[in-house]
């Protein structure tokens, strides 16, 4: 699920040069699958799913806004497993919020409160599933993506068993969104990671820069990057 302004639709520069965060996902992702099930967490309308289709055995796209979900199941739906759901610990009822303001083009699933003065933004109730009941039905997959405004760590809190096989996880981090929809303070996120991962690295233009110093990459997703970064989390 993508927030234009926050998510993999948005455009950014990087020393003035225009970044579209959904390229170099898909880059990413490339070069860690290995013929295996890939987990599309946050699918949206399909874009990175759609790019994976030659390189994975298996793609289980999963996204909980209806209308987000309804145009990914028609691109795809006789293509790859399409799944309308929202991950976290099991049976967690959750309250999200969609963005259905017509000027933008994509919506989007906040959980949380719903901004004041917004009244474009309409809620809804969905019963959670776990990453690990996902793989216990799809199968255990090799390579992970997650976008999902801030709740990455709450897909991650559903992910024991998954964790356990050591896929490669390539997620959004936004100190935005992980702060103000996922209730996460943005120095716990990466201090997780770095403790959960053996190698947590940034994705950048150039390629990938292995992150060691917290304060440092954080300082640089908040004043370079306007919160906007994306991680590839492994265990080599």
């Amino acid at each position: 699920m993508a927030f234009r302004g926050f998510g993999l639709g948005i455009m950014r520069r990087l020393r003035g040069t225009p970044i579209d965060e959904a390229d170099l996902v898909i880059r990413e992702c490339r070069q860690f699958i290995d013929g295996g099930v890939f987990f599309d967490v946050g699918a949206n309308v399909g874009e990175v799913s759609e790019a994976m289709l030659p390189h994975a055995s298996r793609i289980v796209a999963i996204e909980p806004d209806p209308a987000s979900f309804a145009e990914l199941d028609r691109r795809l739906g006789n293509r790859v497993t399409c799944v309308q759901a929202l991950v976290g610990p099991d049976g967690e009822q959750r309250t999200f919020l969609t963005n259905t303001n017509a000027s933008k083009s994509s919506t989007s699933v906040i959980p949380g409160e719903e901004p004041p003065g917004h009244d474009y933004f309409t809620r809804t109730s969905m019963q959670a599933i776990s990453l690990d009941s996902l793989a216990a039905r799809h199968g255990m997959p090799s390579l992970v993506k997650i976008d999902v405004e801030g709740c990455e760590m709450s897909v991650l809190d559903s992910a024991q068993a998954v964790l356990a096989a050591k896929p490669v996880f390539i997620m959004e981090f936004n100190a935005l969104c992980l702060s103000n929809f996922g209730r996460v303070n943005p120095r716990d996120a990466i201090d997780r990671l770095l403790a959960t991962f053996p190698k947590v690295e940034v994705i950048t233009q150039q390629g990938r820069q292995r992150v060691t110093d917290p304060y440092v990459f954080l300082m640089a997703n908040i004043i370079d990057n306007g919160s906007v970064d994306n991680v590839v989390c492994s265990w080599r």
